[in-house]
């Protein structure tokens, strides 16, 4: 065999094995990805101690291309045990990848705010389910607040464009006091707001800044539908 012949032999064979091991690797990379989701889905599953929300408050502000910037607060109490996660959703009728949300969670205790982990245990291109793992137990008797922060690319686009939209909020847990209050861009203001069921009390403090608040909502899938107008 020609010395040539054999480097070329050498090339090849070093080719393949590179091939080989990266095909391994994102073999692997892949199997640890489904492997913890699958943890995670599983610890989601586990039953939830007891708790009850004295708040839950939802802060949408929509800008003039259709993203919005949410911002959640869940006032929170442990019952008989303690308590070291929730789970939340979010949902829109747009497409978003995790990687543009920049999801993120804290305990706020007075002045001081604690940053608590987030793992999705649903991740869909228009519906996240995720759990907020408080940095310490909740023990029972004690009332915490965890603020959720993200942003959701052209969720309200149909509002900016076509001047009606509707968010959906499904209530599965007893909270004491619901609260959503809805910025619309500047160039727009509200011309009609409403829900369905018709439930609690929407008051518009400014032309295009609505609040609807709900005392003790029954657990029940709502809509909050708005017209918009431009300026």
């Amino acid at each position: 065999m020609e010395v040539a012949e054999v480097i070329a032999a050498v090339l090849v064979f070093g080719f393949a094995l590179g091939f080989l091991a990266r095909h391994l690797s994102l073999l692997k990379e892949r199997e640890a990805k489904e492997y913890l989701r699958d943890v995670i889905g599983s610890f989601a599953k586990v039953h939830v101690p007891p708790y009850q929300y004295t708040l839950v408050r939802y802060r949408h502000e929509i800008f003039k291309n259709g993203d919005e910037h949410v911002k959640r607060i869940y006032r929170i109490s442990a019952l008989d045990h303690p308590l070291s996660w929730i789970k939340i959703r979010m949902g829109a009728s747009a497409d978003a990848a995790l990687s543009d949300m920049n999801l993120r969670a804290h305990r706020v205790r007075g002045d001081i705010s604690t940053h608590c982990a987030t793992a999705l245990y649903e991740n869909t291109p228009r519906k996240k389910r995720a759990l907020v793992i408080f940095p310490n137990p909740l023990p029972p008797g004690k009332e915490e607040e965890i603020r959720v922060e993200y942003t959701w690319p052209k969720a309200w686009r149909d509002l900016v464009v076509n001047m009606e939209d509707t968010a959906w909020y499904n209530i599965d847990t007893d909270i004491e006091l619901l609260e959503v209050e809805i910025t619309l861009p500047k160039e727009l203001m509200i011309e009609k707001i409403w829900a369905e069921p018709q439930i609690g009390e929407i008051i518009l403090k400014t032309d295009r800044v609505a609040l609807w608040t709900a005392q003790k909502p029954p657990h029940n899938l709502y809509r909050l539908c708005i017209t918009a107008k431009n300026r």
